[in-house]
């Protein structure tokens, strides 16, 4: 597994093909990857997680990205990447890695 934001896929860190775009609305079904390890994703049941799936990485969209509109493909994600996301991509942001900063607005 790769060091930095490994794939929630193949577990590779670095490669541009691995993003992960997602329709703005939140939609499951509309994902788009280059990733040799895409497959068809059941959003709602990875988000619910099983006892015998118990894993819980989902793509989230990022509620501090600027503005997305409806229906446009933004990048996304993963839910265990989040807090190195924080880190690296939103540093002004205060996070559980990083206390101090701006604390990250409500409606995110």
């Amino acid at each position: 597994v790769g060091e930095a934001l490994p794939c929630g896929l193949c577990g590779r860190s670095g490669c541009p093909e691995c993003q992960v775009l997602m329709k703005a609305n939140g939609s499951g079904s509309d994902m788009q990857t280059k990733c040799q390890y895409a497959l068809d994703f059941r959003y709602k049941t990875a988000d619910e997680g099983k006892s015998k799936t118990a894993c819980r990485n989902v793509l989230i969209l990022c509620g501090l990205f600027p503005g997305p509109k409806q229906d446009q493909f933004v990048p996304t994600v993963w839910r265990y990447n989040m807090p190195e996301h924080l880190r690296l991509q939103d540093s002004e942001y205060a996070s559980p890695q990083q206390p101090e900063g701006i604390a990250i607005p409500l409606f995110v």
